[in-house]
């Protein structure tokens, strides 16, 4: 792993990352015992004042919809089944910023989200039809106890999780394709592309592949594409010591993230995030691989 870092961090625009904090397994854990707390007093809420005629009636009406949703997707085409062969030079959208409806499916999050950071953030849409991704990077903090240092210093967009019949995830696959492309203006930060890429387990649930998003600053719109033998596997926000390819398939969620650890204003617009398939491109993976004894997690 220290080998993988060194190597990365050897780019003359990475040398801001050295710094970056990292979250820990003992503060994380912490985190998702809260969310569980507040997800247990939520629904002990919902069920509080309903009589079973109630909850009977609302399950009966979710069960139409869903059932609806279900028959729906049995008529669609199935990913897994049609899968067509692409040409080189082939394109596809994953994402646009072109509209409020195009804004609204991302959700936006900073260390103020948690009440201890400063770091203020916004995804709006601009007079010319894109999305601004904008608002001011602190490194302060409200809370006296360091270890909640460790959460300051980041805002992020992340796409809202899609959701199939019986509230399933609709996960990205885009196995076909082998590099992302993207059509951005910056400030000149280092921005992190992020794909949340959990597996089947609990446990798995911070999994994720990354890589830094170069910005130029100025005037002029520019075009990114980030092969995915690039992207370097992270478990709870460290990189990981067993690494392996992105493969395209069971991504959650795609993101962006400011934590370049710069105080100041940052200002990231984008016209489109999408998927290209480049057969010039014939790298497997980019980085060293080691092998991990059977003991070792996957950390």
């Amino acid at each position: 792993m220290v080998l993988i870092l060194n190597k990365i961090l050897k780019l003359k625009k990475l040398e801001s990352f050295k710094n970056v904090r990292y979250f820990n397994y003992d503060n994380w854990y912490k985190v998702e015992y809260e969310r569980q707390r507040r997800l247990k007093k939520k629904t002990e809420e919902f069920f509080k004042d309903k009589s079973i005629f109630d909850i009977a009636k609302f399950v009966a009406s979710e069960g139409t919809i869903e059932f609806k949703k279900f028959f729906d997707e049995l008529k669609s085409p199935n990913d897994s089944t049609c899968k067509p062969v692409l040409e080189h030079g082939e394109f596809d959208y994953l994402f646009k910023f072109n509209s409020k409806k195009d804004i609204e499916n991302w959700m936006v999050s900073t260390d103020s989200s948690y009440k201890i950071g400063k770091t203020k953030a916004s995804l709006q849409l601009t007079q010319q039809n894109t999305g601004l991704f904008s608002g001011y990077f602190s490194n302060d903090y409200d809370k006296p106890e360091k270890s909640k240092a460790i959460y300051t210093g980041y805002a992020n967009i992340s796409s809202i999780t899609q959701l199939k019949s019986f509230k399933r995830e609709k996960r990205i696959n885009i196995n076909q394709f082998n590099c992302f492309m993207l059509k951005i203006r910056g400030d000149g930060r280092t921005y992190m592309l992020i794909l949340h890429t959990p597996q089947r387990y609990t446990m798995t649930y911070t999994y994720m592949h990354m890589y830094p998003l170069y910005t130029r600053g100025g005037p002029y719109w520019q075009y990114v594409k980030i092969p995915f033998s690039k992207f370097f596997h992270v478990t709870h926000g460290r990189v990981s010591d067993k690494q392996y390819r992105f493969e395209g398939l069971g991504v959650k969620s795609i993101g962006i993230t400011c934590m370049d650890g710069n105080e100041g204003p940052f200002s990231l617009e984008i016209d489109h995030i999408g998927v290209l398939k480049d057969n010039e491109c014939t790298e497997d993976f980019a980085y060293e691989v080691y092998k991990i004894p059977k003991y070792i997690s996957n950390t």
